[in-house]
């Protein structure tokens, strides 16, 4: 054998261990925990994606992150080992039977490892993109080949088998399989017209093909997709989180390579150079994908180039222009990334992957072991025992996100259509969603919790389903958090009639009329060409709904803009579960909402001014009350309490301004928003210009912690919020007051601070 050849033969070996990307997972209850094992439980319960649920993950979609589930575990590996069996057949033909010049296949080492990291180290996600991967590797053999087809019908194949395991995995590669035979038009016009139509006639009849032996409904079929692409659609929208501009400026040069590695192929007439183009697709959405929520997901795109690079230089001629521009891109990624790696690990990594694997051998021990240790995180998602005998044999739903109460507990867990409320990103996901609760299917319990992310508000995440829900669902019991909502023996009036509409700009209120009725209002958003390029290309910013009241009752959130047409009932939400279960019990709420703003950096991404009709359902009355707030003539005054700050009003810090002072505080979300902490107090209130509003108290504050060395001061942050369109442009005076913990009397802040909203 010569040194050639062993060369080979150690670098195929290599491959083949590196590409090992089997994965299985313990059952979790945090927010992504919850919805996978949501995914496990349809499966297992007969739940119909399409049907019964949608998600950007399909009906197939246990068998790449599988549990200790039914059969889920043993599936889920045999179908993760026959791809993985795929690839090292791959491989194979790369290195012995194409014989790729040595340099190129150890270009294919070089970049696989880095890339892997896509395969392990971004949650559930990493067998779909090992799938996509594989597709890309099938399009550049179809690219050289003689018997293209070998490759290229696989390739048809597996795109549409993604569509039911991931719809966003499935739509890169078929982004990269329509895109490939166009390039190849360039070299080849007969192969690109036989690529180009059967792909157009394969992937539909493949995939429609693939839904229908799931189950057999074209209607239930064309739900799945809608409700997929509604909500891939409308994750940039409502989901969106910025990051730090670098970042995005080295994603955009590398970007900015490929393309000027793809002109050199071009110019060089090599079929590397149709490879090149097909990657276009899965590079454009790995970048959306690390973008519009940067936090946790922007490596994908940076740990996707390494195996792009692979894709299209694998059967490339290095010639001088594709070698400058590969190393241009390489010199790009490996100044940010090369210290992100351990790359000390890379000559044992086989290793560690043959480990990996031999674990799957003593199946047995695997399941148990998976079993055992779900059962142990799902411990703390048990139900109180009153509970689980009041609801007893009876179907209920989970409202916001916790899924994993069907797999924790001896319930007839209904998981809602979008498994979490707060994936129900548009007016069409809010309307299914919403169904579910109407008529006799409908399940009998609802269980409610007060939680959502991103500084939302659960009921505003979903306010069609909210409404639908106070229709048809009324106050049970409470289990200290958690909320029991029956069904209602009847279901309250759902007629509604107009009672205004007008035009009116964003960031300017929405001035609602009287009514003891629930109000709801249509705001008919609709983007404008900056916000649909945005949209498209990039992210859109926080969109935030502000609703206040005539006295002190404020809600302010992030709100999903793509909801708002579909209606809002502005005087029917609870600002906490306090108010919750005074809604759903005795239909009463504190005093009515008189004003809705949509604002935020986001706002501006829709066409200004917005249609908006308010409607009333006359045959729902509703109760309102005022809030009580305390008489502090009649409590003691209890001097200066020197604990507590005021520390931030938006983003200005106000800790060291006198107060002869004036901070100027911007407002560009529609509202002011007081911070800080106070320490051995039982209630906060906020004084503006004299008159008093309840804080939110108790936020956690670890830092006041460590600063007192009490438990009581872990949760000694207070936060307030004001709309800012009623302070107009004067100077305020602000201030704290603080009821002792007895009640017997209240404690002033130290100084004033004097603020004005600038713009």
């Amino acid at each position: 054998m010569g040194a050639r050849m062993a060369a080979r033969i150690l670098l195929f070996a290599y491959i083949a261990c590196v590409g090992y990307s089997i994965r299985y997972h313990v059952a979790a209850s945090d927010l992504d925990g919850a919805w996978a094992v949501g995914l496990n439980y349809a499966q297992t319960h007969g739940f119909i994606h399409g049907r019964d649920i949608a998600f950007t993950y399909g009906p197939l979609s246990y068998l790449i992150l599988p549990m200790a589930m039914g059969s889920n575990l043993g599936l889920g590996i045999l179908f993760q080992l026959f791809f993985w069996a795929a690839f090292i057949a791959m491989a194979a033909w790369i290195a012995f039977v194409r014989r790729v010049p040595l340099v190129n296949l150890l270009i294919f080492t070089l970049c696989l490892y880095p890339g892997t990291r896509l395969f392990w180290s971004f949650g559930y996600a990493g067998p779909d993109f090992f799938l996509s991967f594989l597709v890309l590797l099938l399009i550049a053999a179809t690219a050289v080949s003689p018997r293209w087809y070998l490759f290229w019908i696989p390739a048809i194949l597996l795109s549409a088998l993604l569509l039911l395991v991931k719809l966003s995995s499935g739509i890169s590669a078929i982004s990269a399989v329509l895109a490939f035979p166009m390039a190849m038009f360039l070299l080849d016009r007969r192969k690109s017209i036989t690529l180009l139509t059967s792909a157009i006639v394969g992937v539909p009849a493949f995939f429609i093909a693939g839904y229908l032996s799931y189950h057999p409904s074209f209607a239930d079929l064309l739900v799945y997709l809608k409700a997929g692409f509604e909500t891939s659609a409308g994750h940039s929208t409502a989901m969106s989180l910025a990051g730090e501009t670098g970042t995005l400026l080295t994603a955009l040069a590398i970007l900015t390579g490929f393309l000027f590695l793809t002109a050199a192929l071009y110019f060089a007439k090599q079929p590397a150079f149709a490879t090149a183009v097909a990657c276009f697709g899965p590079l454009f959405l790995e970048f959306k994908h690390s973008f519009i929520r940067e936090p946790g997901h922007i490596e994908i795109l940076f740990s996707f180039v390494p195996l792009a690079l692979l894709a299209i230089l694998l059967f490339a001629d290095l010639k001088f222009p594709v070698q400058v521009t590969a190393i241009l891109i390489a010199g790009i990624w490996l100044t940010r990334e090369a210290p992100l790696y351990q790359w000390s690990g890379m000559p044992t990594a086989p290793i560690q992957k043959l480990q990996a694997f031999s674990k799957l051998f003593d199946y047995s021990a695997l399941h148990s072991f998976l079993e055992q240790a779900s059962a142990h995180n799902l411990q703390s998602q048990r139900l109180p025992g009153a509970l689980l005998n009041r609801v007893s044999n009876h179907s209920i739903t989970v409202i916001p996100s916790q899924c994993s109460y069907g797999a924790a507990n001896p319930i007839q867990y209904v998981p809602l259509r979008t498994l979490q409320s707060d994936q129900a990103y548009t007016t069409y996901l809010d309307h299914w969603t919403a169904e579910m609760f109407e008529g006799a299917p409908a399940p009998e319990f609802v269980l409610f919790e007060w939680e959502a992310i991103d500084g939302r508000h659960p009921l505003l995440d979903i306010p069609q389903t909210a409404l639908t829900l106070y229709r048809n669902y009324e106050w049970d019991s409470a289990y200290g958090a958690l909320i029991l909502l029956r069904k209602r023996s009847a279901p309250l009036d759902a007629t509604l009639r107009l009672l205004q509409t007008s035009d009116v700009r964003l960031g300017e209120p929405v001035q609602l009329p009287a009514s003891n009725h629930p109000l709801i209002a249509r705001v008919l958003l609709r983007f404008n060409v900056m916000g649909r390029l945005r949209d498209f290309f990039f992210r859109v910013p926080e969109v935030r709904g502000i609703l206040a009241s005539e006295g002190t009752r404020f809600i302010t959130a992030r709100i999903p803009p793509l909801v708002l047409p579909g209606g809002v009932p502005v005087n029917l939400f609870p600002i906490d579960l306090n108010e919750l279960q005074s809604l759903f019990r005795d239909d009463t709420l504190n005093e009515p909402m008189t004003s809705l703003v949509i604002s935020g950096e986001g706002a501006s991404a829709f066409s200004s001014p917005a249609h908006v009709e308010v409607y009333e359902a006359p045959g729902i009355s509703l109760h309102f009350r005022t809030p009580v707030v305390p008489d502090l003539s009649k409590l003691t005054a209890l001097g200066v309490l020197d604990d507590c700050r005021v520390e931030m009003l938006n983003n200005s810090g106000v800790i060291g301004i006198s107060e002869r002072e004036v901070a100027e505080v911007t407002a560009h979300s529609g509202y002011l928003e007081v911070r800080g902490w106070a320490v051995n107090v039982s209630s906060v209130y906020v004084q503006l210009d004299g008159k008093l509003y309840p804080a939110t108290y108790g936020l956690p504050r670890q830092d006041i912690s460590i600063l007192y060395r009490t438990a009581e001061s872990a949760k000694s942050g207070f936060s307030w919020a004001y709309p800012s369109w009623k302070l107009g442009a004067t100077v305020h005076e602000l201030s704290l007051k603080m009821l002792a913990p007895n009640g017997s009397g209240y404690h002033d802040m130290g100084r004033k601070v004097r603020f004005r909203i600038v713009h």
